[in-house]
């Protein structure tokens, strides 16, 4: 195995801007059917300009930096998304950033990636909401045509976008019918998967991610080309967070009802 990070042909992913690379001059290229996610952070100016921190005290916040915040968070995707083998030897899988926005995509032909994002990502989601910021987003598959890994247009990026901005109405992440049964076919024939994947749930009108679906190290290590540290996330945190979201928002309906969403979902985790 290769030890050195830069050996791999992959760019590898970082915290920026591509608007704001120079504008490159290469041709675009199709690259086919890929499957994408479009992942936003929820209500990002109001996180942003009333960033709290619980202090260990029940009923007492602080002020937090929210540079500070939102870097550690972001950061700690990249980390994750570093340490993969898909992103490390596969030049047609990426994740990226664009302001408050991540993304990632894959070729369809690697379903296995795909899982295998998702249930990274299902870990570091968690994470997040226990420092107060929370996701939603969508993955659809679509055609996607590619200049650079963070140059690209096509309707995986529009389906995923509308899925996160006009379907995602709870801080989840939704997927297409396209997408549900790539995963499922992957499983079923990897896994003996029968039913529904675990990871998957309904609310009878769109399907979507658990957040809190139970991720094991073990089960996600492989993915790793090598050593990552798996930062720990306690779900009582994610609680008090909710709770006291819940009171920051009781008189805006709308995002209220996000976080006793969310609750309700944490709630049946943990049982």
């Amino acid at each position: 195995m290769v030890s050195k990070i830069d050996s791999y042909k992959n760019e590898m992913v970082s915290i920026q801007d591509p608007f704001q690379q120079n504008v490159e001059q290469d041709d675009y290229n199709d690259m086919g059917d890929v499957y994408f996610a479009f992942i936003d952070v929820l209500g990002f100016k109001y996180a942003y300009e009333n960033t709290m921190l619980l202090t260990g005290n029940e009923d007492k916040y602080e002020k937090e930096d929210p540079n500070k915040k939102f870097r550690d968070v972001f950061n700690y995707f990249f980390e994750l998304m570093n340490a993969t083998e898909f992103i490390q030897k596969d030049e047609e899988t990426y994740a990226g950033q664009t302001s408050d926005s991540l993304y990632f995509y894959t070729k369809t032909k690697r379903p296995d990636y795909l899982v295998q994002f998702i249930n990274i990502f299902i870990l570091f989601n968690q994470y997040a909401m226990s420092k107060n910021v929370f996701f939603r987003g969508g993955i659809a598959q679509g055609k996607l045509t590619r200049n650079r890994s963070y140059q690209f247009y096509g309707d995986s990026v529009i389906k995923a976008y509308l899925l996160e901005s006009v379907i995602a109405e709870n801080p989840v992440i939704y997927i297409d019918t396209k997408t549900r049964e790539g995963i499922l076919s992957y499983l079923k024939k990897e896994e003996d998967f029968s039913e529904e994947a675990s990871f998957i749930a309904t609310d009878n009108k769109r399907y979507y991610i658990k957040p809190f679906y139970e991720i094991h190290e073990e089960d996600i290590v492989g993915n790793f080309a090598g050593n990552v540290n798996l930062r720990e996330c306690n779900l009582t945190n994610i609680q008090k967070v909710l709770e006291r979201n819940k009171a920051l928002f009781e008189y805006h309906p709308k995002t209220f009802y996000k976080y006793t969403f969310l609750e309700k979902e944490l709630s049946g985790a943990i049982k």
